[in-house]
């Protein structure tokens, strides 16, 4: 930008803070400051070139002195003709991964419809990156898993993220709402509200920053009340067991235990349905959730029923054996 470009911009500004005209302001401006108006700027604008070939994760230049490195994202990888849309999708955080086990692991939905809250696997997602860096899974081996179109390289990679987020959706419900609800809307408000110390340059972390305000904004935007369609004040139905059950099962594929909704016998004797589990840190099921089986007596006479009241049990995964 030039002296001159510099000196009009200043000139209309002192025209709108005075109130006086344009030309008795550039006058004013004259008097204060004489000078050629067109002379250029001692020190030319500077050109940063970029490097067009993405870089390993965390490069600091030390390769290409003088260029912008360009972080490695997985839909960076789709320039490979082995590379899937699939793998790419399920490597790419926080929202594409939970869109991806979503569509592979949810079942056909009832009555031809059925309310996607995967948003809220994502927000997730976002808060344990945030607040546990330590789980993020490793770049480099992430990419050679991206680039060798390796899915359950992936999955694997992901697992301490995964385990994580299962234990922090798939808690008890008044656990949920005394420590998880809490944790998510701190993390919430803190992203909305803070500024970041330094602006990002690259465009993956600005995409991804950009993808966890989003978030943050829509769970805030949730707790909001609203008025629905009949008049009345409502918050949005958020349903935070919709990612259990998909997230279950894929933990359940790479390290084994009993599916959701299996029939078990305690070791009373009873008959039980397994309604959540509980993860040990290795990954394998530790215990589960299981609600007694009583017979019917209201139109279904003759079928095992879960037991109405209560919050059912938590019996060790040793002790539960599958119905015949």
């Amino acid at each position: 930008m030039t002296v001159d470009k510099h000196t009009k911009r200043a000139a209309r500004e002192l025209a709108a803070r005075e109130d006086i005209s344009y030309t008795a302001a550039r006058r004013r401006l004259a008097e204060q400051d004489p000078g050629p108006a067109d002379e250029a700027l001692s020190e030319p604008p500077r050109l940063y070139p970029i490097v067009m070939t993405p870089c390993d994760h965390g490069c600091d230049g030390t390769p290409h002195p003088g260029y912008v490195c360009e972080t490695w994202h997985p839909f960076t990888s789709r320039g490979n003709a082995r590379t899937s849309w699939d793998t790419c999708q399920a490597a790419s955080l926080p929202g594409r991964r939970a869109d991806s086990l979503s569509h592979r692991f949810r079942g056909k939905p009832q009555y031809g419809y059925s309310q996607d809250q995967s948003w809220v696997l994502a927000a997730s997602y976002a808060m344990l990156l945030d607040e546990q860096p330590e789980l993020a899974p490793n770049p480099h081996r992430l990419r050679t898993a991206v680039e060798a179109d390796d899915l359950a390289a992936v999955d694997m990679l992901m697992h301490p993220l995964d385990l994580a987020a299962v234990r922090l959706l798939g808690c008890p419900i008044k656990e949920w709402w005394t420590t998880g609800h809490p944790r998510l809307q701190a993390w919430a408000t803190k992203v909305t509200t803070t500024e970041a110390d330094e602006p990002a340059w690259d465009m993956t972390l600005i995409e991804y920053d950009s993808r966890c305000f989003k978030l943050a904004e829509r769970f805030l935007k949730s707790q909001e009340e609203r008025r629905n369609y009949n008049g009345y004040m409502e918050t949005e139905h958020v349903s935070w067991w919709f990612s259990v059950p998909f997230l279950t099962e894929l933990l359940r594929r790479q390290f084994g235990g009993l599916a959701l909704r299996t029939h078990v016998r305690l070791p009373d004797g009873r008959p039980a349905l397994v309604t959540a589990v509980e993860w040990a840190d290795d990954g394998t099921p530790a215990a589960y959730r299981v609600r007694e089986l009583v017979p019917g007596q209201y139109g279904n006479e003759g079928k095992l029923v879960p037991k109405l009241g209560g919050d059912g049990e938590t019996v060790p995964a040793a002790d539960c054996f599958p119905l015949d």
